[in-house]
C-alpha cells in the first residue's frame, strides 16, 4: 500500500458537472459534464486536466474511460516499440 504524502490526491478518477468557471475559462461552461484521470501522486489531485464528456456517457464512464485509455496506449506502445514521443 502507498502512503500518501502530504498535499498530494490520491483519487485520480473523477467525474462530474462544472458548477461555476472563472473569467478567463474558455474551454468550458457551467452544465458541463466532465470526466478526467490526473496524474497520480503528484500535488492537485482532481482539479488537474479536464475533457468534456459525451452527453450519453455517465460518470461512470467518463471516470473510467481515461485510465482504460492509457492503459491501452502504454500496452500499444510497449508492445509495439513505437518511438519515445509517438503517444504524446
Amino acid at each position: 500500500m502507498l502512503e500518501a504524502k502530504k498535499g498530494l490526491n490520491q483519487g485520480d478518477d473523477i467525474a462530474g458537472v462544472i458548477v461555476k468557471v472563472g473569467s478567463n475559462v474558455v474551454e468550458f461552461k457551467t452544465g458541463d459534464s466532465v470526466g478526467a484521470f490526473h496524474e497520480m501522486c503528484t500535488p492537485g489531485g482532481s482539479y488537474a486536466e479536464y475533457a468534456i464528456a459525451w452527453s450519453h456517457t455517465s460518470f461512470e464512464e467518463a471516470a473510467t474511460i481515461p485510465l482504460a485509455a492509457l492503459t491501452a496506449a502504454i500496452s500499444l506502445y510497449a508492445h509495439h516499440r513505437f518511438p519515445h514521443g509517438y503517444l504524446q
